[in-house]
């Protein structure tokens, strides 16, 4: 917990949390506390975190984003349609390239970009490298028969994934209890 003195609390009609697993659950529990929505930005919860996370959003809204960028907003939405219109004839892979100190794979956005693809009824590979000090590249491969369709967003700075943090406290300010992810923030 970061706030030794509950006093300390800053006053907020959202957080935004782009910690880490663990401190994450804490904050959310602390928002819950004060009835604040929270906006988190952090990946690799296990399955027993997104248990709790799912327990405080019976209280406040809580927005799991694994990647704030637009870009991602963006492509999620449309690999979505590219899988509903290409159909079962195209097959689908996400590749996806981090800098070697991030510590998950596959990233929490190439898992969330496979859930999107599984939610309208397709299947995705998904293979992971973490070289040098890229900072995000994720492709989404849907290959027919005859023809291959690649969407692809690449970060070039760690402020692109800042950029979607207005949006989601937009999104957020006012909304009912619950658990929300990308997919709701871009609909």
């Amino acid at each position: 917990n970061i706030f030794s003195d509950k006093s300390e609390l800053p006053a907020a009609d959202v957080w935004v949390d782009f910690s880490l697993a663990s401190p994450a659950v804490s904050h959310t529990e602390i928002a819950r506390e004060h009835g604040i929505p929270i906006v988190i930005g952090a990946t690799g919860f296990n399955s027993q975190q997104l248990e709790i996370l799912r327990e405080y959003a019976d209280k406040i809204p809580v927005l799991l984003i694994p990647n704030c960028s637009t870009g991602i907003g963006v492509m999620n939405r449309l690999i979505s349609q590219a899988t509903l219109l290409l159909g079962s004839d195209y097959d689908q892979g996400i590749s996806e390239v981090h800098h070697t100190g991030k510590k998950d794979a596959p990233s929490g956005t190439a898992k969330l970009l496979a859930e999107t693809i599984a939610g309208v009824g397709g299947t995705a590979t998904v293979t992971s490298q973490r070289l040098g000090s890229v900072i995000g590249e994720h492709s989404v491969r849907f290959i027919g028969a005859d023809e291959e369709l690649v969407i692809t967003h690449r970060a070039f700075s760690r402020s692109a994934f800042v950029k979607g943090v207005p949006r989601a406290v937009r999104f957020m300010h006012q909304r009912k209890p619950g658990i929300y992810s990308l997919v709701d923030l871009y609909s």
